[in-house]
């Protein structure tokens, strides 16, 4: 959508206001001094934006229905403008800005007044204008013509009927499957995204709707399919194409509400929240509260936390990187930190408060995988970590931890493992617990990729060893916006680095190069970067790059054996051959 691009960013602000003062959008506070609809260029910003959303929400038929005067020139320019957003962005645009520049200032008002209504009232049915964006990008995602107004349409349906406003859902859905003609498009692309939040396992336990004329079950099929072949999502679609049309919005509201079912548990809507809040995990109003408390401590207490907490994640961080010399000397350094000159002696034991990181660490990637769809068993993490500990653990740690992982597999499900209290106590809950958590942030439903979940701990390793030593919020660095991180590839490929600049468009190995670089720049700064450090750069990426073409590496030339002669023994005749 037009407002999510950075040119609309004060059309977007605005549109989050809409219901916070609905008087200052009347038209008498528009035509004032410093009001909107005296400047032509922000009213076609406001004007095609929220064109846009009622024409998601309302279409362009109801859109001008109420409207007192039909022949207003504000009405004629506003009907213009809807039928131009039925054609695409571009077109939208450019009527937006040609119907703000022929209407005089009293004409924009009206027009803005009329729209704000509208648009206040579609937002509040798809739950905020942060909600519809988010999922109209997920349905950009996997729709083909991710700019046509279909898209929009249909992610406004998606989160309609999250917030249980089924009518007015199945009217858009109405129109999509009847006017339109899109029904087939919006059958794969909602095929796309149920997939995406549920994952196969979870599909066993849905019941499918009991349609009179439709195939019962189709919908539940489809998205089975997505986890499947192309053969059987071609057969799905095959068949949901043969369908009436009454038979095809019967079949649509039953995929539409498998989304919405999802979208509208109490986690998953709190995760969306985190996510947007924070942009990056694990920073919630709990850790916040933690690390307020922190410096509220005396000094040889936070730091002890601090320290701990970022041993923790060290841990893990040595266990995705099959790191055995770190993993130990993290283990030896929670074994000895209390030992340190001048330090008083511990009451607890030593390895609990960086075991415990750890297994918070581990539950927070759980909830993570299934806010992204994957219901991933006790059993299938235990056996993962159980393999970690075996290549990479200190020998006389490996058994103990593995009887925690025994422990850890009693469970389907990650809450109904119950460990003992002292669990944590030793180094065995330490190794147990960070490599279930190495074992899930390497896993596409928590991080996208492995680079990106290297990052996240490093630049939680920073902030905690920053907060154990009291630093002030303004000097800690954690961050590397992805414009350094660009800037510094350019110059490490002599202004010929191809990776896209918009991060919504970049694929899971170009993510991974950004998050290596932004690794590098966190521990060194662009200009103290040595010749040998941008070689081992290029390295990485030449790697990721193989990693992701599927090239091997390049082996190294045989032996030359030109000056070589080999005999070859003389052969017997056949009548001379044993056996015979």
């Amino acid at each position: 959508m037009l407002i999510q691009q950075p040119r609309f960013a004060e059309a977007r602000h605005l549109t989050e206001t809409l219901e916070e003062d609905p008087r200052q959008w009347s038209a008498a506070a528009l035509l004032a001094d410093q009001g909107i609809a005296q400047d032509s260029e922000r009213s076609a910003a406001l004007l095609a934006t929220w064109t846009q959303i009622c024409l998601a929400a309302i279409g362009t038929s109801s859109l001008f229905a109420e409207a007192d005067d039909q022949q207003e020139p504000w009405v004629r320019h506003g009907r213009q403008l809807a039928e131009a957003a039925v054609q695409g962005e571009a077109e939208t645009e450019a009527s937006a800005r040609d119907c703000a520049t022929k209407l005089d200032a009293p004409g924009r008002a009206a027009l803005l007044a009329h729209l704000s209504t509208r648009t206040s009232r579609s937002v509040e049915l798809a739950g905020g204008l942060e909600e519809l964006l988010e999922q109209e990008g997920a349905h950009r995602h996997y729709a083909g013509n991710g700019d046509a107004p279909w898209v929009t349409t249909a992610a406004w349906t998606i989160c309609a009927l999250t917030e249980l406003h089924e009518e007015a859902a199945s009217a858009r859905l109405e129109h999509l499957v009847q006017e339109a003609g899109h029904a087939a498009d919006v059958w794969r692309t909602w095929a796309q995204v149920a997939a995406s939040v549920l994952s196969s396992r979870a599909l066993e336990h849905m019941e499918p709707f009991p349609h009179e004329s439709a195939p019962v079950g189709l919908a539940r099929r489809t998205v089975e399919a997505v986890h499947g072949t192309t053969s059987q999502q071609r057969r799905t679609q095959k068949e949901f194409a043969a369908q009436s049309q009454e038979n095809q919005h019967a079949l649509l509201f039953e995929l539409g509400m498998m989304i919405a079912a999802i979208r509208a548990q109490p986690a998953r809507r709190a995760a969306r929240q985190a996510e947007r809040t924070v942009g990056r995990a694990p920073r919630d109003a709990e850790q916040q509260t933690a690390y307020d408390v922190l410096q509220q401590m005396p000094d040889e207490v936070a730091e002890r936390i601090g320290r701990m907490r970022a041993l923790a994640r060290r841990a893990i961080l040595a266990l995705i990187d099959g790191d055995r010399e770190t993993l130990a000397a993290v283990v030896n350094r929670i074994a000895t930190y209390d030992d340190d000159p001048g330090r008083r002696p511990y009451p607890q034991p030593r390895f609990r408060l960086a075991s415990r990181e750890a297994l918070k660490l581990t539950n927070a990637y759980f909830y993570q995988a299934e806010t992204h769809g994957s219901f991933l068993a006790n059993t299938t993490v235990a056996d993962g970590a159980r393999d970690l500990i075996t290549r990479y653990a200190p020998t006389e740690h490996q058994q103990a931890a593995g009887e925690l992982l025994t422990v850890m597999k009693g469970g389907g499900r990650q809450s109904e493992a119950e460990f003992s209290p002292t669990a944590g106590d030793d180094a065995a809950g330490l190794l147990a617990f960070a490599a279930a958590s190495a074992w899930l942030a390497v896993h596409p439903k928590v991080f996208r990729s492995r680079e990106t979940a290297r990052l996240t701990l490093i630049q939680e390793i920073r902030e905690n060893e920053a907060k154990a030593l009291k630093i002030p919020d303004r000097e800690i660095v954690t961050e590397i916006s992805d414009q350094d991180a660009l800037a510094f590839l350019d110059q490490l490929y002599d202004e010929n680095c191809p990776l896209p600049r918009d991060a919504t468009e970049r694929a899971v190995w170009e993510r991974d190069i950004i998050a290596i670089t932004k690794q590098h720049l966190l521990e060194t700064p662009a200009s103290a970067t040595t010749p040998e450090q941008q070689e081992n750069l290029r390295a990485q990426a030449t790697s990721i790059l193989r990693a992701a073409t599927g090239t091997p590496r390049r082996t190294a030339a045989p032996p030359d054996r030109s000056g070589t002669v080999r005999k070859q023994p003389k052969r017997q005749p056949k009548r001379k051959r044993r056996g015979r």
